[in-house]
């Protein structure tokens, strides 16, 4: 028993085992509790709502491959070797701002030429707006990620996913009055929040600039050795 002991008392002191335990935990959660979710929202709102809310949530794959640009990939290398690291960090997220409300407000005007009810959607210039901020909210919470593996500080993203799937099965019930964009927001604030949360108590810094980093960043030929 003993020298079982040693073997995980050695496991859990490596980072790399530790990192990987942290995103298994995190991917099996994830797992679970959307199934849980999809069966919640199920329950209390109509079909209608579900299937208007699976194209809002459903553009939020879509923006996120498009707007993050390799960044998270590149973070994890150039962290390693660059000196100012909260520069390059501030880079990214400014990089990262920019593609992201510019591919959410093409996404969303193709979304109103074959979606009728988000042609309605379009008028409310509030909802644009929190469409854009949750946009922005799920590519933070995503690429936030890669950052926590460089600073080997993995265990703030099984801590953000614990939080964004508690909060995921709360706000449903919140949000109900609201429809289809209630289920869209049931999964965009919680991501916001346990963003934030993380973000603050990991001690993250970065700093704003267009210095070198952003070269650095954006040679993605290097960045994935081609």
């Amino acid at each position: 028993m003993t020298g079982y002991m040693k073997k995980i008392q050695k496991a859990a002191e490596n980072t790399l085992v530790m990192n990987s335990f942290y995103q298994i935990a995190s991917s099996i959660l994830h797992t679970g509790v959307g199934f849980i979710f999809l069966i919640l929202v199920a329950r209390i709102y109509s079909p209608q709502s579900i299937g208007e809310s699976s194209t809002l949530i459903g553009s939020l794959g879509i923006i996120l491959t498009l707007s993050i640009l390799g960044l998270d990939d590149s973070l994890i290398k150039y962290f390693l070797k660059e000196d100012d690291r909260e520069k390059a960090l501030g880079t990214a997220f400014i990089i990262v701002t920019m593609t992201c409300l510019l591919f959410s407000l093409v996404i969303l005007s193709v979304m109103s030429l074959s979606v009728p009810e988000i042609l309605l959607f379009l008028r409310n210039p509030e909802s644009v707006i929190l469409y854009l901020l949750s946009t922005l909210a799920w590519v933070y919470f995503s690429i936030i990620e890669s950052v926590y593996l460089t600073l080997n500080k993995g265990k703030y993203i099984l801590a953000k996913n614990i939080i964004f799937n508690a909060l995921k099965l709360i706000f449903p019930f919140l949000l109900l009055p609201l429809g289809y964009f209630g289920i869209f927001l049931s999964w965009t604030i919680p991501a916001f929040l346990s963003f934030g949360f993380t973000f603050i108590i990991s001690r993250v810094q970065l700093r704003l600039s267009f210095d070198k980093s952003f070269h650095a960043l954006i040679e993605f030929d290097e960045a994935f050795g081609v």
